[in-house]
């Protein structure tokens, strides 16, 4: 029997030829933009590490479960793309706060901001803030004071983040996103090695 290895989070399927049983913990996302796979509509996404796999249905409606963490038990099929085919669905608790992944500088400047868009947030903040500013307390990381680059970005439309028009010339800076939406509220900007939340003192996003 052929097997294949995927990674997902912490679980790795081994997928067995035409299918096999899984049961998988996630976040069902709706799918936006261009996809190299066409199978289904959405995703489920572990929260934790932001792997995921295309997910369907033919017994359960997903849009009700958007945006949601679930446990799916289901198989797995390989054809254009694993595709875990859910039979069930049992709606659970967050396991982890959804962050946007993977920010990056572009362009000849080095001045467009670029990242994996996570698909529960239509609209992102971003800020800029120093690093001579960072300290650290019992539950939060502070980031000093911050300037909020782009308010409710719709990265969906401009298919990239926005450019910064006024990078400092010296000094060190980062930059921090976070999501936005109707559903679960703003999304944090981050958390630090040891899992306190990265958060403004001033200048923040609306």
């Amino acid at each position: 029997m052929l097997l294949r290895f995927i990674s997902f989070g912490i679980l790795t399927l081994i997928l067995a030829e035409p299918a096999v049983g899984q049961t998988l913990r996630g976040v069902v996302t709706p799918l936006r933009g261009l996809q190299t796979c066409q199978v289904g509509r959405h995703d489920l996404v572990d929260a934790c590490t932001g792997q995921s796999i295309r997910v369907t249905s033919a017994v359960h409606d997903l849009d009700a479960y958007v945006c949601q963490e679930v446990i799916v038990s289901g198989f797995v099929t390989i054809d254009e793309c694993p595709v875990l085919h859910a039979e069930s669905i049992t709606t659970t608790s967050l396991s982890c706060p959804l962050v946007v992944r993977s920010l990056t500088l572009r362009d000849a400047g080095q001045t467009r901001l670029q990242w994996n868009p996570q698909s529960c947030f239509p609209r992102f903040d971003v800020i800029r803030g120093n690093l001579v500013s960072l300290s650290g307390s019992a539950d939060h990381v502070s980031l000093g004071p911050v300037v909020c680059i782009a308010d409710d970005w719709d990265w969906w439309v401009t298919g990239s983040g926005p450019t910064d028009g006024a990078i400092p010339t010296d000094g060190g800076f980062f930059y921090l996103v976070r999501g936005d939406s109707p559903q679960i509220g703003n999304g944090p900007y981050g958390f630090s090695s040891s899992g306190l939340p990265e958060v403004p003192d001033s200048g923040d996003c609306p």
